[in-house]
């Protein structure tokens, strides 16, 4: 039953199913003569999938147990007879057709996943596909080097026998690390408070990103365990507090009167004391319960220790600056879909932005508002001269009138990777110094993509 401390439904995969889809030709593909009695290959994956059909569903265990579960009906699987051998000659001619590319290992392997996952859940037919495609790249005598071979079958292998199963947490059991951060973490401080809806909506339950497949637009990624969720949890923690500077503050005069927020800040560090005392935390989680409440600490003791001086020598406060009042981006006119679609894949791809600060819609919305308004500080994640790279893909395809490393610093809200105000000479140095950004041809590829 869903609940607030678990609003996911967990089912066991062998509770449901998906049917197949038919994959189409490849451009470029054409069947040989007489296809699929051309060869003694073609023919033997056609008489070979009739043997399967014929002795479906008694052929083995597993697929006594499927029958049992989603009983067939007549005919039901005689769309493999032809399904199998076609995408077994599209392969061979995807094979022969990028092998020597740059990237015909990732192209290939995207592929072949492609297939795979093309003959459903559970996947009925896929392991005559797999044998037979297995059988294809180690034996044909089509000219495909010996080491690509075996890095294509060592990836077939690994595929259907992994060596290491990542093992990962239950997405309520993460859930409720998470809620027990947010309702420990100090948002009720004035520094804090307008970050507390961003990182309540958020979910941060995936630990790694692994790779989009081009074929089925599809992102394989990694779920944190327990262990690894509370140690994110314990990262940000530290990344938050220490992006206050109080020392600073005080200096730039943006904190007058020190009395308010150690007012706060005792408040909290009663609340945090309450919580550890009386609640239930792990001792991993105990590390960022220990690193907040001696955070809260020393920060009392430097307001007390300001609180002992002159006023007179405290910096008086200053006016913040703010973006010009005239400053946009000047979108072009029936680009704003696009422009989003690009920003969604580049942070998939790249980490574009530090989501613990900012988000793709916040970005988004600075970049198509008609006046830039500073609602949040935009946080990048990506490095300066890929930054760089991206504006300039943005100006050369002319996608803004108004967007350039000028504007950006202009905007006077948007940081580095490091931490650092961008600048327009921060971008253009960081641009002559390495003109090649990692990933060019895949942040070109995703701008062509929405051409």
């Amino acid at each position: 039953m869903l609940s607030h401390d678990s609003p996911f439904l967990k089912l066991n995969a062998d509770e449901f199913r998906f049917s197949h889809q038919d994959i189409p030709a490849p451009a470029g593909w054409e069947p040989p003569e007489n296809f699929p009695e051309c060869c003694e290959f073609h023919k033997g994956a056609v008489n070979g999938t009739k043997n399967f059909l014929e002795k479906f569903p008694f052929c083995c265990d597993s697929h006594k147990e499927f029958a049992e579960r989603f009983p067939p009906l007549k005919g039901e699987y005689d769309y493999l007879i032809t399904k199998v051998v076609n995408q077994i000659s599209y392969t061979e001619f995807i094979i022969a057709d990028r092998l020597n590319n740059d990237d015909w290992f990732e192209d290939i392997t995207d592929y072949l996943e492609y297939n795979i996952s093309s003959f459903g859940h559970p996947g009925m037919g896929d392991h005559l596909y797999y044998i037979d495609i297995k059988h294809y790249i180690k034996n044909s005598t089509s000219e495909i080097p010996q080491e690509k071979r075996d890095k294509l079958i060592g990836w077939l292998e690994e595929k259907w026998h992994p060596k290491v199963i990542h093992q990962s947490a239950d997405l309520n059991t993460l859930h409720r690390i998470h809620q027990k951060w947010i309702k420990t973490f100090p948002f009720e401080l004035s520094y804090f408070a307008p970050l507390k809806e961003h990182f309540s909506k958020k979910k941060p339950f995936v630990s790694k990103i692994v790779r989009t497949n081009r074929y089925t637009g599809l992102t394989a990624f990694q779920v944190h365990t327990e262990e690894s969720m509370v140690q994110y949890l314990f990262d940000l923690t530290k990344n938050l507090l220490n992006a206050i500077n109080t020392k600073e503050l005080v200096q730039s005069g943006k904190i007058a009167n020190v009395d308010q927020p150690k007012f706060e800040m005792i408040l909290q560090e009663r609340e945090v004391k309450r919580k550890a005392l009386l609640e239930s935390y792990d001792k991993k989680e105990r590390r960022y319960i220990n690193t907040i409440k001696q955070w809260l600490k020393d920060e009392i003791d430097f307001f007390s220790q300001l609180k002992s001086l002159d006023n007179k020598i405290l910096p008086k406060p200053r006016k913040e600056n703010k973006p010009s009042k005239n400053l946009s981006f000047k979108l072009k006119h029936g680009k704003a879909d696009k422009v989003k679609s690009i920003i969604y894949d580049l942070n998939r791809e790249f980490y574009l932005l530090n989501e613990d600060k900012c988000n793709c819609d916040d970005f988004i919305e600075v970049l198509l508002s008609k006046q830039v308004v500073k609602k949040t500080e935009i946080h990048f994640n990506c490095y300066n001269n890929q930054l760089a790279f991206i504006i300039d893909e943005f100006k050369n395809r002319k996608y803004f009138d108004g967007l350039s490393y000028a504007s950006i610093e202009k905007a006077g809200f948007f940081f580095s990777k490091e931490g650092t105000k961008i600048t327009g000479q921060l971008i253009s140095s960081s641009k002559n110094q390495n003109p090649k950004p990692e990933g060019e041809a895949e942040i070109v590829a995703i701008f062509n993509k929405f051409q």
